[in-house]
């Protein structure tokens, strides 16, 4: 099989959620923190054939990146073997497979969505850019996102474990109207917004989890709120 650079994308965005993984044979592949409280679903261009667990993805993307540097490369899978290749026509390494017990990951019974969110709204890719962006400028560990009776604000600050605001606020306008009918205020830390840079349907419940669903690709990121989300109004 082949992997594409949509696929590859992928990889790399599970990879720093979870440097492990388990594969499924077919297109749909999850992969999950090891805290759990993040957790992200792919819909990957080509197939895999078997179900398989690698450790260290950062190694497998690493060695793949490597290789295609010499041509072309595909991953083979020997009949029966523990581990897969890596191969262009001038170049291979194999890559071992490790114990699914080593692998934290969902309960694949489950379904996962947020089926009536408390809070819904639009993210653009360039909103979500610039809310990492002004975080990482100022060195604040949260993304809020908080609703008055209009309007949806994005702000980059400091809350505290009780919720209240210990530092200066960057604070911007999402060009959306608040269509809860209630003031809200959805604290994110910004370490644990790993998922890819895209347009999202974002669905929020008030007891404490987010479902980033991207309008673009077939993927879906989940994440818990540092504390229940409190509705006014």
């Amino acid at each position: 099989m082949k992997l594409t650079k949509s696929d590859l994308l992928f990889l790399s965005n599970f990879a720093s959620i979870n440097e492990s993984i388990h594969f499924y044979a077919g297109p749909r592949q999850s992969t999950v923190a090891n805290s759990g409280n993040s957790f992200a679903f792919a819909t990957f261009e080509e197939e895999f054939p078997k179900e398989f667990c690698i450790f260290d993805l950062n190694h497998f993307i690493s060695v793949f990146s490597l290789i295609s540097s010499t041509g072309d490369t595909v991953l083979k899978f020997p009949k029966d073997e523990q581990y897969l290749e890596i191969c262009s026509d001038k170049t291979s390494q194999d890559i071992r497979f490790c114990d699914p017990k080593l692998v934290e990951e969902l309960d694949r019974s489950k379904k996962y969505v947020i089926e009536n969110p408390d809070i819904e709204f639009t993210l653009s890719e360039s909103m979500l850019e610039y809310g990492r962006k002004s975080a990482a400028v100022n060195g604040f560990a949260n993304l809020v996102f908080e609703g008055d009776e209009n309007d949806i604000y994005m702000v980059a600050e400091n809350v505290s474990q009780n919720g209240s605001t210990i530092s200066e606020r960057h604070r911007r306008k999402i060009e959306q109207p608040n269509t809860t009918g209630k003031s809200f205020s959805a604290v994110f830390e910004v370490a644990k917004l790993k998922m890819l840079n895209d347009n999202y349907e974002v669905r929020i419940a008030a007891k404490g989890g987010a479902q980033f669903t991207s309008k673009d690709r077939e993927y879906t990121y989940f994440v818990a709120l540092q504390q229940p989300v409190n509705l006014i109004g």
